[in-house]
């Protein structure tokens, strides 16, 4: 469902709203939805495509939807049909009776077939069908022919799909004629981090337009402001705690963290759980998350917070490297043990020796093969974060 909207074009304001709910339960579906333009509202093809006034009689004031659909058991096949009712500017009423059909052939190829009715007269009806193939991951053809009581209409149309990465585009190129006129038709969309650029251009045979549009999305939540691409459904806004750390929607990247420790993340599926991670390669040495992976379900058009940021840690880090009394090298695995906090940690290559501490005096106790030996390893005044000490002589105990 498109979202709602306005625009102000000269003196003229208008609004369009829009409202829908839909239920699914198994294989089977129910939804109904309902869209209203108030005042002189105004689309991209009305301010591009028409020269008049006069033309928006045609267009609608008013659309209302009933659909349902199922889905069989085996092989996938979805059964629809609907009802739209329709209202021009002019006051003219239309009624139309849809039927559709989907039927997957094999793993790349679906037919797809499609009829709608004029309620109010039956032998203003169409029919469409065709095939949809997925040529690879990025590339798909779909082919069709459409029948009118005046008119058959073929197309062919290729396009690429854009995959979720936080900066990548698609296209469509098309063909459609019905023996006599033909049209030439080329739609790009472009992905940027925060902002969806889209183009089209139709090449009649006595005419061409050319449309392009830019659109962003601005979501609050959680007392922040959000900008992102254009948000068609449910968000996510995840929380890192820290700058610059991948986020992952369903194992792809979809983005780093601004400053704050934050990415909103567009195109959730609404209802449906929704596994969002990060990469940990990307988190800082000392960063403290309280965990790397979760489902989320979010309401449609709604958005949802996910915390991977622990709570706050004051502790230090301390990175040493341990040698021996007589300068040797300790072997990597060395067990080791801060005795003011308690804790047991792990010598590992080059002698190195990590561990977290809010005192101002440590000492440690490493476990050689010779014996116990100790390192007395004092903070720098004001330190805090992570602290690098450097090298640090572990003196043998007195047996």
């Amino acid at each position: 469902m498109p979202p709602s909207a306005g625009s102000l074009r000269d003196d003229a304001r208008g609004e369009l709203a829009n409202i829908g709910y839909t239920i699914a339960t198994g294989r089977f579906s129910l939804g109904a939805s309902s869209q209203r333009r108030f005042g002189d509202y105004y689309d991209l093809a009305d301010t591009t495509l028409r020269d008049d006034n006069d033309s928006l009689l045609d267009a609608p004031i008013s659309q209302d939807r009933l659909f349902a659909s199922i889905s069989t058991p085996t092989r996938g096949i979805n059964l629809g049909a609907g009802y739209i009712h329709i209202e021009n500017a002019s006051g003219v009423h239309r009624h139309n009776g849809v039927l559709s059909l989907r039927y997957p052939i094999n793993s790349r190829m679906q037919f797809q077939a499609r009829s709608q009715t004029n309620l109010n007269e039956f032998n203003d009806a169409s029919v469409f069908a065709g095939l949809s193939v997925q040529l690879d991951s990025r590339y798909s053809l779909n082919t069709g022919v459409t029948w009118s009581a005046d008119t058959v209409l073929g197309s062919v149309f290729i396009s690429r799909n854009r995959s979720s990465d936080a900066s990548d585009y698609s296209y469509a190129l098309g063909v459609q004629s019905d023996g006599e006129d033909h049209q030439t038709s080329a739609r790009a969309h472009r992905q940027f981090e925060k902002l969806d650029v889209d183009g089209s251009l139709i090449v009649r045979e006595d005419s061409a337009n050319l449309t392009g549009q830019m659109r962003g999305s601005l979501a609050f939540i959680d007392k922040t402001m959000h900008i992102s691409r254009y948000i068609n459904n449910a968000f996510v806004v995840a929380d890192a705690g820290y700058e610059g750390v991948l986020i992952k929607h369903e194992n792809r990247g979809v983005g780093t963290t601004d400053a704050n420790g934050l990415l909103l993340i567009p195109d959730i599926l609404p209802y449906e759980g929704n596994k969002i991670s990060i990469d940990p390669d990307t988190l800082p040495i000392a960063a403290i998350i309280s965990e790397t992976d979760t489902y989320v379900r979010v309401q449609e058009r709604a958005g949802a917070l996910v915390r991977f940021a622990g709570a706050e840690d004051t502790r230090i880090r301390i990175n040493a490297y341990i040698r021996r009394g007589d300068g040797g090298e300790l072997p990597p695995g060395t067990p080791a043990r801060v005795l003011n906090t308690g804790d047991a940690v792990i010598i590992g290559h080059d002698g190195q020796l990590f561990f977290s501490t809010l005192d101002e005096q440590n000492q440690v106790e490493v476990i050689t093969a010779d014996g116990l030996c100790l390192v007395d390893i004092a903070l720098p005044e004001g330190a805090s974060g992570y602290v690098d000490v450097g090298e640090r002589t572990c003196q043998p105990t007195s047996p």
